[in-house]
């Protein structure tokens, strides 16, 4: 069984137990929309119940000690009338955000030196950015300090390993829920205009521009871990619950799903990369992304699947069609025809195998509506 690494990058007490304990609550059942759950040990299932308790009542968990960097992990399971069956398996790396923001590890005193190795190895990597201090900013301009240090860090740490990381890079925007009115969430018209405050950083934005590896996406994934009504904006700046409102996490199942999907997308677009194609091109980067999208256009699935990586030559051909599709042409399904196309793959789960490919097609699902719904989260786009 494959398994999948994310590693969620953030300062200290920016939320990354919080959005790890909310993924986890809204995953712990198959849904109708998410038609997989995640299982966990039950030591570590039952630590994440509890960290997702405290943050109901506005108890923040305690920081991650330097020397306690913690692997989470998940199997990915599917259920069907014909039992139940695993897909993959998920690696949820916790570390102390004071690496961060502190100053840098002495070598050889770093008492968790495998940390380097873990991001190198990540298939997807996530900056996780404080919606509040956004908010704040947008209302009051002279509130820039906390939102600075924010990206500052997230990105200082991104930057240090870019050398070694090809993943795609995902930002996930917190507390998505105190940006809209009434019980709606905000819409993407607000996305985009988080989104042009971002770009005023330049730490943000520059990187954004010369982005490590021109085959990965990079989004900006809007999230709220309670949901929309259970969290009020107090006048000194806090967030207090509200009483009687029940928890509904908002799209925090949506960064994961897009960590599988582009990382596949990587993967496709790489095929023709690692063909040495680069010698047929001129300098123009437009006309080698035209050469490498004829060669994906020749092949047929069968040639596509020998050339990629050995745990995602399991794919279907009809769902690895579809992902060679996005990256050629960006043409795709509509979500509410992959809705359709989930639903009916699920009957015919019997294995590992289907699970699999069940599972990458619930996240191709979440990954479109994500696109219909906020077309803003697309930060870049391959080629």
């Amino acid at each position: 069984m494959s398994v999948h690494k994310i590693v969620v990058l953030g300062p200290s007490g920016s939320g990354k137990t919080t959005y790890l304990a909310s993924m986890y609550e809204r995953l712990k059942i198959q849904r109708q929309e998410t038609t997989f759950f995640l299982q966990p040990s039950l030591d570590q299932g039952n630590e994440l119940g509890r960290l997702y308790q405290g943050l109901m009542k506005s108890q923040l968990p305690d920081k991650t000690l330097l020397a306690n960097t913690k692997t989470w992990s998940f199997d990915c399971k599917v259920t069907t009338g014909k039992g139940t069956f695993s897909a993959f398996q998920l690696d949820y790396l916790d570390y102390a955000g004071e690496r961060l923001t502190d100053q840098p590890v002495q070598s050889g005193l770093d008492p968790n030196p495998g940390f380097h190795q873990a991001m190198e190895e990540a298939d997807s990597v996530v900056g996780l950015l404080d919606g509040l201090k956004v908010y704040e900013f947008m209302q009051d301009p002279s509130k820039l300090t906390p939102l600075y240090e924010n990206i500052s860090a997230v990105m200082k740490h991104i930057q240090a390993n870019r050398n070694h990381m090809r993943s795609p890079v995902h930002f996930i925007l917190t507390k998505w829920d105190i940006f809209g009115s009434g019980d709606q969430m905000a819409g993407n018209d607000m996305l985009r205009q988080v989104r042009e405050v971002l770009m005023k950083f330049d730490d943000f934005r520059d990187f954004i521009a010369n982005r490590p590896n021109p085959n990965a996406p990079i989004r900006l994934i809007p999230i709220s871990s309670l949901g929309k009504g259970y969290m009020t904006l107090q006048p000194n700046g806090t967030l207090r619950p509200v009483p009687g409102a029940i928890p509904r996490p908002f799209q925090v199942e949506v960064p994961i799903a897009c960590a599988l999907i582009d990382k596949m997308r990587e993967e496709i677009t790489s095929v023709a990369e690692r063909a040495n194609l680069h010698g047929m091109a001129d300098q123009g980067g437009n006309i080698l992304h035209k050469i490498m999208l004829g060669v994906l256009q020749s092949l047929n699935t069968a040639q596509l699947r020998r050339a990629l990586p050995e745990r995602f030559r399991e794919v279907d051909e009809e769902l690895l069609t579809f992902l060679r599709d996005m990256v050629v042409n960006e043409t795709t399904k509509r979500a509410e025809q992959l809705r359709q196309w989930q639903a009916n793959s699920l009957q015919d789960v019997k294995n590992q195998q289907t699970a699999f490919n069940h599972v990458l097609e619930n996240f191709a699902y979440l990954e479109r509506k994500l696109e219909e719904t906020y077309p803003s989260a697309s930060l870049v786009r391959i080629g």
